[in-house]
């Protein structure tokens, strides 16, 4: 099996999958692979952890509706990418 090789783009498209745990073993690999070398990349799973952890405490236990956390991750994605272009 070849192992899989991310561009920034792509560790930043899947951050939120990666911090949740919710990747599969193959793509946490190859976040992992790409964060040992990749400080910019670092820092913004960083900037996803801290979110999660603010809207954690902002919101208590309350659990957002499947699309809308779908929808905010997508935003939060297209504007991280847009600042790194």
């Amino acid at each position: 099996m070849t192992e899989q090789v991310f561009e920034c783009t792509e560790v930043i498209a899947r951050v939120y999958e990666f911090i949740d745990g919710e990747a599969d073993p193959q793509t946490c690999a190859a976040i992992r692979a790409h964060l040992e070398l990749c400080e910019s990349c670092v820092d913004t799973i960083g900037e996803g952890q801290s979110v999660k952890a603010l809207v954690a405490r902002a919101c208590g236990c309350e659990s957002a509706p499947d699309e809308l956390r779908q929808r905010v991750s997508m935003t939060i994605t297209s504007v991280t990418i847009e600042e790194q272009e």
